[in-house]
């Protein structure tokens, strides 16, 4: 059960990298409040995140 939550929160992270363009200045994404632990470590780490 904890792979596959953590697949999940892996294909949040990759989805939503791929949806932003070099031009956005915000974004918006909506997801279950029990993924925000795991994925917000994920966003914070990756360089083309920031």
């Amino acid at each position: 059960m904890a792979a596959n939550q953590y697949s999940t929160n892996l294909h949040i992270d990759t989805n939503s990298l791929r949806a932003v363009r070099p031009t956005d200045k915000a974004i918006l994404i909506l997801f279950g409040y029990g993924h925000v632990p795991d994925v917000k470590p994920l966003f914070a780490s990756n360089p083309a995140s920031r």
